[in-house]
């Protein structure tokens, strides 16, 4: 499912160059587009992650690190092995363990994964915890030969999981977002939000309509 939801915040009248600014509910200026998502979804109970590209992409090597990835420097180097090989034979039997047990020793002090430690081990088994293994796979396939366009959010408590993807006002939604959220929506049947920040009434409909274009209803 694909959901959309606006919310008002104050914005920095004279941001400094960069990405916008909004005000804290403290009265402090601050927080970026993304950081404000995540106040807001914590302000409801949830909590969130800053995900995007890089973090999945480190997933995919962590998830599938029984590939024998050795040799392969950059992201795209260990991208293209993976689009080689036959994904399915290569699913881990216990996630949890694996990533667990082997994260100290292998993937600590390795640099097999760019930026990797962004991340805790924590922030990799939460998809683990909400998405099947076969979900998950289907994922990573999608992942190998498309690695840009991913929501910005994981978003989650004990019940919930879902994507988000933080609009402002004067941002939109590129072609590789919208085509990831259709994979996820249908393909996956994962829900996605769509969360904007001060948008205007014209600029929602006009992305409701183009959701509803292709057939989803928003």
């Amino acid at each position: 499912m694909i959901s959309l939801t606006n919310i008002n915040l104050t914005r920095e009248k004279s941001p400094r160059r960069g990405k916008a600014k909004y005000l804290l509910g403290n009265g402090i200026w601050g927080l970026t587009a993304e950081e404000s998502a995540k106040d807001y979804y914590e302000s409801l109970g949830y909590k969130a992650r800053n995900t995007e590209n890089q973090f999945w992409q480190s997933f995919m090597i962590f998830f599938l690190w029984d590939n024998k990835i050795e040799g392969k420097i950059s992201v795209n180097e260990k991208i293209d092995y993976l689009k080689s090989k036959n994904l399915e034979n290569y699913l881990i039997q216990s996630h949890n363990e694996h990533f667990i047990n082997t994260f100290d020793g292998n993937y600590k002090y390795s640099r097999y994964t760019d930026r990797w430690d962004h991340y805790l081990i924590e922030d990799y088994l939460i998809p683990l915890k909400f998405i099947e293994k076969e979900k998950l796979l289907e994922f990573i396939k999608r992942l190998a030969f498309k690695n840009t366009g991913l929501p910005d959010l994981i978003v989650y408590n004990e019940e919930n999981f879902f994507f988000s993807e933080v609009k402002s006002e004067n941002d939109r939604i590129s072609d590789d977002q919208f085509e990831w959220h259709m994979f996820l929506s249908e393909k996956l049947n994962l829900n996605v939000e769509i969360l904007l920040i001060n948008n205007s009434q014209k600029k929602i409909e006009n992305i409701k309509n183009r959701y509803q274009k292709c057939g989803f209803h928003i």
